[in-house]
This record gives structure tokens, sequence and C-alpha cells, in this order.
């Protein structure tokens, strides 16, 4: 049996992978706009990239909605197998970079600006030193503007005051600090 040959592959659809990644963090987050601002793209050019890739396909991938998209019947079926295709360029890419086995890419750290000083020197330094194919991108903000952050995927990490004796799902405490009410005595 001869061996099956590179040159029978088709891949005109698949060629360009950046389109497969818009569309996977657009159903992935169900807005045009939250996807333009997580992958760091004009909105406009998001969206012609998925119209061309509708055209490629020869199918509608999404419904759009007064709140946002999601995926039709078509994207439905093919978001599972794009996640996969792109998982297994993201490992080539890492493999063929020689760094599948050491961490790498950039983080996106949310910080309240009265927490972010007091850390950012020596996490800069530990992940230089450990890490120093991870590169750190800090982003300070209010309470609610890092929640809001966390939401569209802008931040990787948040750290965030929390009250109360619990944590969310999900999050983990770092710190426990008491706080105090000072006043007049008898007031």
């Amino acid at each position: 049996m001869p061996p099956a040959k590179a040159t029978g592959l088709s891949l005109d659809v698949t060629a360009d992978l950046h389109k497969w990644r818009a569309f996977l963090a657009i159903a992935e987050l169900g807005s045009i706009s939250r996807a333009a601002l997580y992958l760091d793209q004009d909105q406009s050019v998001l969206s012609r990239r998925i119209n061309a890739l509708e055209r490629e396909c020869n199918a509608r991938l999404f419904n759009r909605t007064g709140r946002g998209v999601h995926l039709s019947e078509v994207g439905e079926r093919l978001f599972p197998l794009v996640r996969t295709l792109l998982g297994d360029a993201e490992r080539l890419e890492l493999e063929l970079k020689g760094e599948a086995r050491e961490p790498a890419g950039e983080v996106t750290l949310g910080l309240l600006p009265s927490t972010a000083h007091p850390l950012i020197r020596r996490l800069f330094s530990r992940l230089r030193k450990q890490f120093p194919k991870v590169h750190l991108k800090i982003l300070e903000g209010s309470s609610g503007q890092i929640e809001e952050w966390l939401t569209d995927s802008r931040v990787d990490i948040a750290i965030l005051y929390r009250y109360g004796d619990k944590c969310p799902p999900g999050e983990q405490a770092l710190a426990s600090v008491d706080s105090y009410l000072v006043g007049a005595a008898g007031d």
C-alpha cells in the first residue's frame, strides 16, 4: 500500500486560522465587540473576518440578536472541531519553538492601584527568573472595572478585595485583613 501523500489534503477553508480564532472568541464570549476587545482588534475587522468565513463555509455560523450573537446550528457543529483544531495548532507551535514544556506567552493581570505598587516589582523580578518566556501585562482599575475585565476575558488573573468569610467559587484567598472602626470613646 503506497504511503499517503500530503498533496492529497485540501485545506482551503482551514488555511487561515485567524478567522477560526475569531470564530472561537466570538462563540465563547457571545459578542463581536467583546471578542474584539479580547483579541485586541477592531470590531469591523472581526466582522469582516466572520463574514468571509461564512461565505467560505457557505453557511451562517452565528445568529445575530439585539444582545449579541449565538452559534447557529452549523456553528454548534463546528465549534468543538475548531476548538480541537486551534488547540492542536497551538501545541504544534509550542513544540516547534521548543517551549512545549516551559510556560510561555502573555498573562494579563488586573490589579487595584493600592495592591499594584507593592507587588509589581517583586512579581516582575521573580517571574523573570523563574519563567523568562512569560510576559506579564498589568492593568490597573477599580473593582468594578476589574470584574468587567474578568468577564470580558481582558485579564487572565485579578487580585481584588472581597468582604466576608468565604470566597466565591473559582477564587482563592491570598490573605485576610482585619478591619477596624476608629472613633472617640463612647461615641
